[in-house]
């Protein structure tokens, strides 16, 4: 939304050009990310010894975690999917005015 906001500002060519492939690139992971919860739930409905959950955010003081998907076992297993390490994420858009 924030994207969609920005783009309806004057923006020179090549700022538009950025945000345009910066909403993409999102567009595009959350699809992705949609995709894989959709296989996963269908993949493991079935089993009662397993539990999958969904976007995870573990915070431990100053560090953040974002688990997409974690798949837990009866027998203490963990899987885990799409970990990565949040950092405020900004558009990087060429230096100068808008």
């Amino acid at each position: 939304m924030e994207l969609d906001l920005l783009l309806s500002c004057h923006l020179t060519p090549e700022h538009r050009r950025v945000v345009e492939q910066e909403k993409w690139n999102l567009q595009a992971g959350e699809s992705a990310e949609a995709q894989v919860a959709y296989d996963l739930n269908f993949r493991f409905r079935e089993y009662e010894n397993w539990v999958l959950l969904h976007d995870l955010r573990l915070v431990d003081g100053n560090d953040v975690a974002q688990i997409d998907h974690l798949l837990m076992v009866r027998t203490l297993d963990f899987f885990c999917s799409g970990n990565q390490k949040l950092r405020q994420r900004r558009a990087n858009l060429p230096t100068g005015g808008i």
